[in-house]
């Protein structure tokens, strides 16, 4: 017989996402206090989550300390360190222009932080030349050398792909981010909702883009945050990207994923009354738990990559708690399954909805193949396959239940 799975420690402490939390919720008071305008207030919530947490992760991993500065760079690293900066501006240049020519009112936010910064950018790219970064044969900078036709050069895939998710996804997310601190900080009650819900579910979903957004903006080993692995199939790719703008565009125009109409679950129920709370609670319970299945990546969050095995918090007990809980919470949300608009309008949202479920299974199971290169998270899902809450509940229900065993890929 199998000895029993044990679960891994995670990749990041329990305590780096409640320090972020705790400046974040400091900076948020200095925000509103000061009645900041959104791109300097989204730059200040930024960097008042960030800096407890890379203090903390700083001090955990040993191998960042101040010798990783050059006092003096060489010349030969200032040069690798151009060639490293000249390639990932042809990445980030082809894809911002890309997503404004398409998506612009989707990452307009990100502009806005941008301007914001302008005046520091000049610290920022100080400390880039005088810092530590790989510019070795796996760096971006091959790429550069690479389109150079240097001798001996290569293309260095995984770097691209590192920074094509950053370019992409960073954008995205601080503009999701600038949209949410907007309306927690003038949340009034819309329609049959009231304003402590508005309020509550604008913050959850600020958070959460907050931890997200630094986690596209933080992938240093100095603060072990960097990329061990990407997705590298293209139903990886397509499932993810489908759930974004302006992908999920061409999704939507097809149909396929208008399972929202007007009429939602305030409009459903009796306004103030027992049900209507225990909906809302239900609604801000399972955006609780996708907010902090965000927290707990700390300053690791991103998609298509593999930056470390998450284990604690709601990972302890599902392999997908943001996928399962938002999901849900979209059920609770739009009510597909109520005909005030008929039943056959009833049906087509259900199955839009189904269909939208199906895109993030999906993206799990194709999260899961990725991920599974990884021993750690091999043991991790061997214990969730027994202790996970699926686990416990199929145990309950039927005492015969055995863990099925499913063949493991090693690479």
């Amino acid at each position: 017989m199998d000895a029993s799975a044990i679960l891994p420690k995670s990749s990041v402490p329990a305590i780096t996402g409640i320090l972020g939390c705790v400046g974040l919720g400091l900076g948020f008071s200095l925000v509103s206090a000061l009645k900041l305008s959104p791109g300097v207030g989204l730059a200040i919530l930024l960097g008042s989550t960030a800096a407890p947490m890379w203090a903390a992760e700083l001090r955990r991993n040993s191998a960042s300390r101040f010798r990783d500065l050059y006092l003096i760079p060489s010349r030969n690293e200032i040069r690798l360190k151009f060639e490293n900066f000249m390639a990932a501006a042809i990445i980030w240049l082809s894809i911002l222009c890309a997503m404004q020519a398409t998506a612009a009112q989707f990452i307009s936010g990100f502009f806005e932080v941008l301007i914001s910064w302008f005046y520091a950018m000049p610290i920022f790219f100080v400390a880039y030349f005088f810092s530590k970064t790989d510019v070795g044969r796996e760096s971006i900078g091959e790429l550069f050398r690479f389109l150079s036709r240097r001798p001996g050069s290569t293309v260095p895939w995984l770097a691209i792909r590192v920074h094509v998710i950053k370019a992409f996804f960073l954008p995205l997310m601080a503009h999701a981010a600038y949209t949410w601190l907007v309306r927690a900080d003038n949340a009034e009650a819309r329609g049959a909702e009231p304003t402590w819900f508005v309020t509550w579910f604008a913050v959850l979903y600020l958070i959460d883009t907050i931890f997200g957004t630094l986690g596209y903006m933080t992938t240093s080993k100095a603060v072990g945050a960097n990329v061990r692995s990407t997705e590298t199939t293209l139903l990886g790719w397509v499932s993810a990207l489908m759930c974004y703008a302006p992908f999920h565009k061409i999704v939507a125009a097809a149909g396929l994923t208008a399972y929202q109409s007007k009429y939602e679950w305030h409009d459903w129920l009796t306004h103030g009354g027992l049900v209507f709370n225990v909906w809302a609670v239900a609604i801000l319970f399972f955006s609780t738990i996708y907010a902090w299945a965000t927290i707990v990546f700390g300053l690791r969050f991103s998609n298509l990559t593999n930056r470390g095995v998450i284990t604690s918090g709601p990972f302890r007990y599902f392999k997908h708690p943001a996928y399962l809980s938002k999901n849900i919470s979209w059920w609770l949300i739009s009510v597909p399954f109520i005909p005030a608009l008929g039943v056959k309008q009833a049906i087509f949202h259900c199955l839009a909805l189904i269909f939208v479920n199906a895109i993030y299974f999906t993206r799990a199971k194709t999260e899961e193949r990725h991920m599974m290169r990884d021993p750690v998270y091999r043991e991790y899902s061997r214990w969730i396959d027994e202790n996970g809450c699926f686990a416990r509940a199929a145990q309950a229900l039927n005492p015969f239940y055995r863990v099925p065993k499913k063949p493991v890929r090693e690479s």
